[in-house]
């Protein structure tokens, strides 16, 4: 399967939407095409940032998720004039979620690096963040692929994304890392150890998945009979009664055997025995 997301997102972003995005919004088309040449490897480099754990792959699925049928780009000009935001505003505010407070800082970025106003570049990366992960959703959708699937893609062109990064963005310092490859490294490591079951879940730490012994499996297949009521009132009378069966000791009945009685023999029985 032939995938690469940065060129995908990449051309989304022609010349002419370009030209016209600046229009909109008021800026010269290079510093749009500036900041958009920067913004969507930056984007895709915090969205495997996020990735490195359990709980920010769900994030990312979830919001994939709820991108994959939208085109912003095909609306942009009814969404920044406000005709058309309410109904995107949630999925707008998915680079707010991924990103929190970085999101500030990397749209101050932006703007010193690409000439934009703070207001323009805001603008774009919360165009690009949900242009990105629905363009990840579909892909998810086309090819029924999981999460741990769809970040496996996005590790195989690590080294293209972060190359794509403007130097001067510095983003390394921004997410708490020394390079940008360790970023990729640790991204790429983390999906390829994770279980498409833990993304599904992601409340639950793989940790907790231990296996049980078999004597404690056995245990719990034992069916505990029902308790009866007022137990608590029925062991002192069997209590009592064991004790008073102790106390009484059956004694065998042993018929009772005479010993034989020997008698003197008589002139006509010389011996003869009389057993009484």
């Amino acid at each position: 399967m032939s995938f690469n997301l940065l060129e995908t997102v990449q051309n989304l972003f022609p010349k002419d939407f370009i030209n016209k995005t600046a229009s909109i919004l008021d800026e010269n088309p290079k510093y749009v095409a500036d900041g958009v040449s920067g913004i969507i490897p930056s984007v895709l480099t915090g969205l495997m940032q996020k990735g490195t754990t359990t709980d920010g792959l769900a994030l990312i699925a979830k919001h994939s998720s709820d991108a994959k049928e939208v085109k912003f780009h095909d609306s942009l000009s009814k969404i920044i004039t406000g005709k058309n935001y309410s109904k995107y505003e949630k999925l707008f505010d998915s680079a707010e979620e991924l990103f929190g407070e970085k999101l500030s800082d990397i749209t101050h970025k932006v703007s010193i690096n690409s000439g934009l106003r703070e207001t323009s570049a805001n603008w774009l990366i919360r165009l690009v963040t949900p242009t990105a992960l629905g363009v990840l959703g579909e892909q998810m959708k086309k090819n029924k692929l999981n999460i741990t699937d769809a970040a496996q893609l996005i590790a195989k062109e690590k080294d293209s994304i972060i190359n794509a990064v403007p130097e001067e963005y510095n983003l390394t310092t921004l997410f708490g890392f020394n390079s940008l490859q360790d970023i990729g490294n640790k991204f790429s490591n983390s999906v390829s150890f994770t279980e498409p079951e833990a993304i599904k879940l992601p409340t639950i730490n793989p940790v907790e998945e231990v296996k049980l012994p078999e004597p404690i499996h056995q245990i719990e297949e034992v069916k505990i009979p029902e308790v009866v009521p007022h137990v608590e009132e029925i062991i002192p009378a069997i209590q009592e009664e064991i004790k008073k069966e102790e106390h009484i000791v059956e004694q065998p009945i042993i018929p009772e055997i005479k010993a034989p009685v020997e008698v003197e023999p008589t002139d006509s029985d010389h011996f003869k025995t009389i057993v009484v």
